[in-house]
């Protein structure tokens, strides 16, 4: 949706659609944490993951949980450590207690004594060695639900199913975000261009058409008399000498005889 599109929105559609975006990412991001935690890093570094069944670890790992198991040699286990052992020595069953006591059996093998936190007393059998399948990695609580729901040939075909729907989500989410903002920056760029000399906006041709013509440059004024000895008028040059001839028209004799200085 573009910029324009948006802004005709009214505020309560414009903060659904804000809040459906938000949750939407916040469960994307979720989702692949979860897939990551539960599915990815356990096959990358050998681990397993298990379902807890039963309170007896409870408050720290209640019923659905899921617990991811790394192998762990026997040796270096202590006690406080949370393990996974076979109930019987080659058999399927499995349980997750902790250590509340490390020591030898008669033939020297270690043996392990341990409690479920929710448990008044430890477990009737030590744990030996070969019935310890590794120690708690990390737990991610509830997950495991999904796991007792699926058995493994379906566990498997709805990791394929979800994994290509978050990458094909996350794609979409991606090229939309893109396809928008490069959407806004072009409404943007046109705007500018029609504001600031655009040849058909609005604004350029009324202002070209109220501008008033080019006047012609005036004329020089004209300067009477004649040039100067430097070529240029001298300002009452004529007048002066209009005044000096007048002067000797006055002083001429009307009869036409000329003075006597005149005829020396």
């Amino acid at each position: 949706m573009t910029g324009k599109a948006m802004s005709t929105l009214s505020p309560a559609r414009r903060t659904v659609r804000y809040i459906g975006l938000a949750v939407s990412s916040i469960v994307l991001a979720m989702v692949i944490v979860i897939a990551f935690a539960a599915i990815i890093v356990p096959r990358a570094f050998g681990a397993t993951p298990l379902t807890v069944l039963s309170s007896s670890m409870e408050p720290h790992y209640p019923v659905g949980t899921l617990v991811i198991i790394r192998p762990v040699a026997p040796d270096d286990l202590q006690v406080g450590d949370v393990i996974t052992y076979q109930l019987e020595s080659g058999k399927p069953a499995v349980a997750t207690h902790r250590v509340v006591e490390k020591g030898l059996r008669a033939d020297g093998e270690l043996q392990f004594v341990t409690k479920g936190d929710n448990n008044n007393v430890a477990d009737a059998e030590p744990v030996r060695e070969v019935q310890i399948r590794g120690k708690l990695w990390y737990a991610v609580p509830y997950v495991g639900y999904v796991s007792t729901w699926l058995d493994p040939s379906s566990r498997g075909a709805l990791v394929t199913i979800a994994a290509v729907a978050l990458l094909a989500y996350g794609a979409w989410l991606v090229i939309s975000g893109l396809r928008d903002r490069a959407r806004r920056q072009s409404g943007r760029g046109r705007d500018r261009e029609g504001a600031v000399g655009d040849p058909a906006s609005p604004s350029v041709a009324s202002t070209a058409a109220t501008d008033p013509p080019d006047r012609a440059e005036p004329e020089p004024y004209p300067v009477r008399g004649a040039p100067g000895p430097t070529g240029a008028a001298q300002p009452g040059d004529a007048e002066a000498g209009a005044a000096h001839s007048g002067n000797a028209d006055s002083a001429a004799p009307t009869s036409g005889t000329a003075p006597a200085n005149a005829r020396q």
